[in-house]
C-alpha cells in the first residue's frame, strides 16, 4: 500500500489531505498523522510519500499523490520541468518558512 505522511496539526496541509481522503475514500493510499507516529521528527519538515518502492518529499509527493488519485494530467502539467521547479520553491517556502507561523490544530 501506497503511504503518505503528514502534518496533521497545520491548519492548510490537514485540510487539503481530508479533502482528498474524503474525495477518494477508496484510493490505495494510507495517510498518516505525524503527530499519532512514536517519531515524529523524520517527517515534520515535509510531506513524504512511500509509493510502491520509492520515497518522496515535498512537491515531489505531492505530484505523485494527484497522479495516484487520478489527476493525471494535472501532476503532468505541474511536473514540466520550469513549473515543478516553480511550483518547488513555493512549497519550500510554505513549508518552511509559513508553516511553523500558521496557528496549530488541537489533535
Amino acid at each position: 500500500m501506497n503511504k503518505v505522511y503528514y502534518d496533521d496539526k497545520c491548519i492548510v496541509c490537514h485540510s487539503g489531505i481530508t479533502f482528498l481522503k474524503k474525495k477518494h475514500p477508496k484510493s490505495n493510499i494510507e495517510f498518516f498523522e505525524i503527530s499519532r507516529l512514536d517519531d515524529p521528527i523524520p517527517y515534520s519538515k515535509a510531506i513524504i510519500g512511500e509509493f510502491e518502492t520509492n520515497k518522496f518529499k515535498g512537491f515531489d509527493t505531492i505530484i505523485i499523490l494527484l497522479r495516484e488519485l487520478g489527476y493525471k494530467k494535472l501532476s503532468v502539467i505541474i511536473g514540466i520541468p520550469v513549473l515543478k521547479q516553480f511550483f518547488s520553491i513555493l512549497y519550500y517556502i510554505f513549508a518552511q518558512l509559513i508553516r511553523p507561523l500558521l496557528p496549530k490544530r488541537e489533535v
